[in-house]
């Protein structure tokens, strides 16, 4: 995941997994970061699948 937040900073590479995906979207998805950051400062999201594994 690639974060831009609202005043241009990148955040460093987010690792996260999304856990509730239902008929072709994203419900939830869990999110780690080394940086701090307050969600209303987000600006921009770019998700890139990398793995895709199913868990039942």
């Amino acid at each position: 995941m690639d974060v831009t937040l609202k005043d241009g900073r990148k955040l460093q590479t987010i690792s996260g997994a999304a856990v509730d995906i239902g008929k072709g979207e994203l419900k939830t998805i869990n999110m780690k970061s080394v940086d701090f950051f307050d969600a209303p400062d987000i600006a921009k999201v770019e998700i890139t699948v990398k793995e895709i594994a199913e868990y039942k």
